[in-house]
């Protein structure tokens, strides 16, 4: 089930998925590749939201902290968005800065959000074998009128010990 983010500076509500469900951190004998599903709509129902980009930053390394020790295998995809007004297809590129693994997601033209959403994910997440919560941050780059600017939400996605099991 889907985790709800909203931050108290941003326009967008993402919610945060991950395949398989619940993390578990790597072994040398179970690996774990995991896929992390962002779903972005606005957070106010009646005003529209003007976005010139989006970017997942993803903590790399050994860590609790990070998700993942290989960051050069990740890839990025989106999921809608291909409509006009919708932005007519989005482009996605990584970076590395520093500690992070960063995809950006851009679209082709102005997208606004005015009810659809948009699923940006990162596949081949080699989560490393350290237990912890795992850091994520969303920046977005929005507007309800006049220039975009960035705005960031951040969040941490458990992973947890590989004896561990989830229960609902």
């Amino acid at each position: 089930m889907p985790q709800l983010i909203r931050s108290a500076s941003s326009l967008l509500e993402y919610a945060i998925e991950t395949y398989p469900p619940q993390l578990n951190a790597s072994t040398p004998s179970d690996p774990v590749t995991a896929t992390l599903m962002v779903t972005v709509r606005r957070k106010a129902p009646s005003r529209n939201v003007r976005c010139d980009k989006l970017s997942l930053g993803l903590r790399t390394g050994e860590g609790g902290p990070a998700w993942t020790n290989n960051r050069s295998v990740m890839t990025g995809g989106v999921e809608g968005g291909d409509e006009p007004g919708q932005g007519d297809g989005w482009d996605w590129s990584p970076r590395d800065d520093g500690e992070w693994r960063v995809f950006h997601f851009e679209p082709t033209t102005t997208a606004e959000f005015d009810g659809w959403q948009l699923t940006v994910k990162v596949f081949e997440i080699q989560i490393n074998n350290a237990p912890g919560w795992a850091d994520l941050e969303i920046v977005e780059k929005t507007s309800t009128s006049g220039s975009t600017t960035e705005k960031t939400t951040s969040h941490r996605v458990q992973k947890a010990p590989k004896e561990f099991v989830f229960h609902s």
